[in-house]
Formats: C-alpha cells, structure tokens, sequence
C-alpha cells in the first residue's frame, strides 16, 4: 500500500450555502462499513460529498471504499494518514477536507435512519445562531438488531435536557461534567471550524466541538429523534460500548479514576491555553469564562484529593457534611 492514497481530490472546494458534507473516520472497519455506507445511500437528502480519513487500515477498507466511489451519486474524497492520528487527530484533517456548509460527523459502525441529515439540516438552519446539532439515536447490537434502547437513557442529563435554553448553562454543563453531545449524531456549521481547530490531544472531538462551541456562544441544539442507529459491539475505541445496567457495579476501579481525574485537569488545561491564546484575542468578551475554568480546577483538585483517602474516611467525611448541614 502506497504511503498515502487519495481517491479523487485532495481537498474539497467549497461547495455553497445549504450544502452537506459527511466527515467519516476509518479505521479497520471492514466489517461494519458497508452498512454505513448503504445508508448514506438511502437518505431522502443526500449528501453533496462523502469525505474519508482512514488512519492506516489494513483491512478490506480501502477496497470497500473504492467501490463504492465508483458508484456513488456524489464525489467521493478518500485519504489515508501516512501516521496513525488516532480518533481526535483524524476527525481533525477529516473535517478540514470538507467543503459544505455543514458536516455531519460518523462513525465507521453505525447506520443512519433515511432523514437523519434532512432533518439535521433543518433544525440547524432553523437556529442560525447555532453551531451544532444533535440527536437522539437508537442502540443496535452487533447484527444490526434494537437492543430497543436510546442513547439519551444512558445519559442523567441527556443534551437534549440543556441545549435548547441558556447556553449559558449548557458550557457550564457540558465542562463541569462530562461528554454529553456523541459525535456519531452531531452535525457542525462550517463557519465554526476556525474555532473549534486545532483539536489538543487529549480532548476527544466531540466533546471538545460541544463544550467550544458552547464557550464562543455558537450553542448547539437538539432533537430527541432518534435519527442514528448507534452500534455496540467489542472492537468500538470510544462511546457508549454497553446499554447502561450491563455494567454498573458498586464497586469502582479507584486507580482507574484517578487517571481518569488527572486526564479531566489536563484537558482543563488545554481548553484554558486554546481560549486564552486563540479565541480572547478575536473575543475579549471570553475572558469572561475564566473564573468557570478556576472552579472547574478547583473541582476536579478536590476530586483527586477524595481519590486518596480510604473508603471509609470518604464515607466518614459524607456522613460529617450531613450533620453539619443538619445543624445548620
């Protein structure tokens, strides 16, 4: 295999107003592609061009992916990274390759209900102050069958809770707690990307695209139509893997958390850098958002100061608070 191959162009020009892109990521995907690829075919408003990252394969990707160029009614952008980017990474150069107005973001397992990006496009274009849209989506097993579960159950506060009112709120939703907007069903306004690019390493791309988006004041919004058929099955390398109840237990790989808290302050560190360096200089507005940062850090300081006392002494420490608050 040639160290980088691109089928058709290597960048898409613009295409115009109203016109959609499909920003899709590869990688060994072979077994669930053509499903995703028969689906963009069934959409009641197809797309104006299909734009692939594959981040080195070695599967029957490239094959699949040639063959359907070939017949597809619409152009067909296909590159292969000559390093592994990994999923932030490429999404990253994928969606930069675009040239719509808009960019549906998918995943390489999934299928897409007929109206996902019809409808998509409207609720988008419904909000022109908006920079994202999302969805609802349904779980589907391995072979393609309903576990007959919804994305948003998975969620305490699915987006669809936040994103149509203050997006105010929603940035300090969306940073405080944690990835609620999957990439899979989201649906970006090009004009944002000068923004939301370059994406740091240790942020995964749809959350950083929701919570920056969200920051500037391009607030995303939402519909509880469960446009995507969302996938589950071992090989996935982000998301949801399991219908909740499949996997919730009492007791908790605290050295697993903890790795997980000192991943949440480096994120916090980036996020901070990128508003502080790229995005304050164009809006000095955004200065604003810098007291959120301090209590996000000093939030997730004192998570991982909890992570290191015993079970008991946190249990002992919860059980005091109560009292206190009885008292008082």
């Amino acid at each position: 295999m040639p160290p980088e191959l691109e089928i058709t162009t290597t960048t898409s020009a613009p295409l115009g107003n109203g016109t959609v892109s499909i920003a899709l990521c590869t990688f060994n995907g072979a077994n669930y592609l053509p499903a995703q690829l028969a689906s963009y075919l069934r959409q009641d408003r197809l797309p104006d061009e299909l734009v692939i990252g594959d981040d080195g394969s070695n599967d029957e990707t490239q094959s699949l992916v040639e063959a359907f160029a070939r017949s597809a009614p619409f152009p067909v952008h296909f590159r292969q990274n000559t390093e592994r980017l990994g999923v932030g990474g490429n999404f990253d150069q994928t969606i930069q390759r675009c040239g719509g107005e808009f960019i549906a973001l998918s995943d390489q397992d999934d299928e897409w209900r007929p109206d996902k990006l019809r409808r998509l496009v409207d609720l988008i274009q419904h909000h022109p102050n908006s920079g994202y849209a999302c969805s609802d989506a349904e779980l589907i097993g391995e072979d393609g069958q309903s576990l007959n579960q919804r994305l948003w159950e998975q969620y305490r506060c699915p987006p669809g809770s936040f994103l149509q009112g203050d997006h105010v709120a929603a940035a300090r939703h969306l940073l405080l707690q944690s990835d609620r907007v999957l990439g899979a069903t989201m649906l970006l306004r090009s004009a944002c990307l000068k923004m939301l690019t370059p994406i740091p390493a240790t942020w995964v791309h749809d959350h950083w695209f929701s919570v920056t988006c969200e920051l500037v004041g391009a607030h995303g919004v939402a519909t509880s139509e469960p446009v995507t058929r969302y996938r589950l099955h071992g090989q996935q390398t982000c998301g949801i893997r399991r219908p909740v109840g499949q996997y919730r237990q009492k007791r908790v790989d605290f050295a697993y958390r903890k790795v997980q808290r000192a991943r949440r302050r480096e994120r916090l560190v980036d996020l901070r850098a990128h508003l502080v360096e790229r995005l304050i200089p164009l809006q000095p507005q955004l200065s604003e958002w810098l007291p959120l940062f301090d209590e996000a850090d000093r939030i997730a300081e004192q998570a991982m100061l909890n992570d290191n006392l015993s079970w008991w002494r946190r249990k002992l420490t919860r059980l005091q608070q109560w009292l206190w608050t009885q008292k008082n």
